[in-house]
């Protein structure tokens, strides 16, 4: 009867907001040690202060989340050795010379909650309780482990920085101010995640980028309420105007350098504790069909470029539909040659064209997705034997007409050459789509998915930005220079007009 069981809705379980002040444990030492209720690597320490050890404290630490050496030299040591803290008459005296210097350490904070204290215990602090006092000094002291700053896993540069960001949101941060050091730089961290507790920093300049922007990111922000963000979709589907679409409403980068041109650009950055990436808001479909490296490249290559990568998005997109299109509505349009070569081998091929087109792309999807879960060696080996192997086999077998192989790997190879990937993803499940009107309709029902598939990308935003900009509002020339060529930098006086920022002008 499990099945038939009466399902419970919202009402049966009203929302229940977490409260300000969650942990209702006495604020003391041994409130402390409960509100962890004895967790193994939650270490306590009885420290005698000063020299002559007339008062005493109890130091707290989250064991491997802080630095050993950093604690014993920079905490330890001052709080039983320094003559400081050795003629104090009162606990409330040795609390008030500590704030004021008596320890080493480069940050302290003075808490009075317990939820306070708890927070900076699980980020990387110790906690200093002194009896008797309803206060305590929290001091930085992290020590995560984390792995060092490399060069771009999934971003090639040629031309670049080779630092790309990590999940330490602290570096990552420390890599924004290095190739921007102007002060007008604002980075406002909030917390987003009830049980999480991750940091998330907003990245932007004051006075070039547009106010309307950081409020709206701010207020998404402020209503995300999820239990933890762990994963990139905890975010991006909370951030976006649109969470029905295939395609990417928030364009991320790991490389560093791309992440700070944005923010100069007058586009808001976003860093998250623990993602090794930064995202960047608004976003369009022009940013998507623009690689870093085209940047990099002088100005009549990067065009060039850019223009076969143009060109590349519509055969991937458009060229198995037109295939069937034309082998099952208009035969007419196929040279006489060519069509005596497809009806010969066609003869041996018992399937339908859309079966064998539908049955590569799915192959296809598979194999691509095998190579992605693989180890990176395996994955390669995956790749080359499926391509090779297993379609020679099918070919020679007469499963498939050596035109369709041709046909579907073009496609998947010009797919290949989209910059960003979730772009890609999208592209190809649009592709889908068009195969299936293509054998219902013929050119036709091509026109008609097409009219639909720029009808969806004209009807998206980003933050308020048409998805489609500059195509949708900018001049002619400006669109060009946007768009399908890359100009000298030095002809590029102005900002985005679509980003509204508060500084147009970037150069003389």
């Amino acid at each position: 009867m499990g099945l038939f069981k009466h399902k419970t809705s919202h009402e049966d379980h009203p929302y229940h907001p977490r409260p300000e002040h969650l942990l209702t444990q006495s604020f003391n030492p041994d409130g402390f040690t409960a509100a962890f209720g004895g967790c193994s690597d939650l270490v306590r320490r009885d420290i005698y202060i000063g020299a002559q050890g007339h008062s005493r404290a109890v130091l707290f630490f989250i064991d491997g989340t802080v630095s050993g050496t950093w604690v014993s030299d920079q905490i330890v040591r001052p709080l039983t050795q320094h003559p400081l803290l050795s003629d104090c008459h009162s606990n409330a005296q040795v609390f008030d010379r500590i704030i004021g210097g008596g320890i080493y350490n480069f940050a302290c904070k003075e808490r009075s909650t317990l939820d306070e204290v708890a927070g900076d215990a699980v980020s990387g602090c110790c906690v200093l309780f002194i009896p008797g006092e309803k206060r305590a000094v929290s001091f930085e002291a992290r020590g995560f482990p984390m792995r060092g700053i490399s060069e771009p896993s999934d971003e090639n540069v040629m031309k670049g920085g080779k630092d790309s960001f990590i999940e330490n949101l602290r570096s990552n941060t420390a890599l924004v101010r290095h190739r921007i050091k102007t002060p007008e730089l604002r980075i406002v961290e909030t917390v987003v995640g009830r049980q999480s507790r991750t940091m998330v920093s907003m990245v932007y300049i004051e006075n070039l980028t547009n106010p309307e922007l950081v409020s709206e990111l701010e207020s998404r922000l402020q209503h995300i309420d999820i239990d933890a963000v762990l994963l990139a979709a905890d975010l991006e589907e909370h951030l976006t105007d649109n969470r029905t679409t295939t395609f990417p409403l928030l364009l991320y980068t790991e490389r560093c350098d791309r992440f700070c041109n944005g923010i100069v650009t007058g586009q808001i950055g976003l860093l998250i504790n623990g993602f090794p990436f930064g995202y960047l808001m608004p976003m369009t479909f022009a940013q998507l069909m623009k690689a870093p490296e085209d940047f990099a490249r002088h100005s009549i290559a990067a065009s060039f470029i850019t223009l076969i990568r143009y060109a590349a998005l519509i055969i991937s997109l458009m060229l198995p539909a037109f295939y069937i299109a034309i082998l099952s509505y208009h035969k007419e349009m196929i040279p006489t040659n060519l069509a005596e070569a497809i009806i010969r081998i066609k003869k041996t091929v018992p399937f339908s064209s859309l079966f064998e087109v539908l049955g590569m792309l799915v192959a296809f999807e598979i194999l691509l997705e095998a190579g992605l879960r693989l180890p990176k060696t395996i994955g390669q080996a995956v790749s080359i034997v499926g391509a090779l192997v297993i379609g020679q086999a099918a070919v020679e077998a007469n499963l498939i007409s050596p035109v369709v192989v041709i046909v579907v790997a073009l496609a998947g190879i010009c797919g290949f050459t989209l910059p960003n990937q979730d772009f890609a993803m999208g592209i190809r499940m649009w592709r889908l789509l068009l195969v299936f009107y293509a054998a219902a309709c013929g050119i036709m029902g091509i026109s008609v998915a097409l009219i639909g598939f720029l009808y969806r990308m004209a009807s998206l935003e980003s933050f308020g930005v048409p998805y489609m900009a500059p195509f949708s509002f900018d001049s002619v020339r400006d669109m060009f220079k946007r768009t399908f060529v890359r100009p000298l930098m030095t002809s590029v006086k102005d900002r985005p007009g679509m980003l509204d920022p508060q500084n147009k002008r970037k150069q003389k």
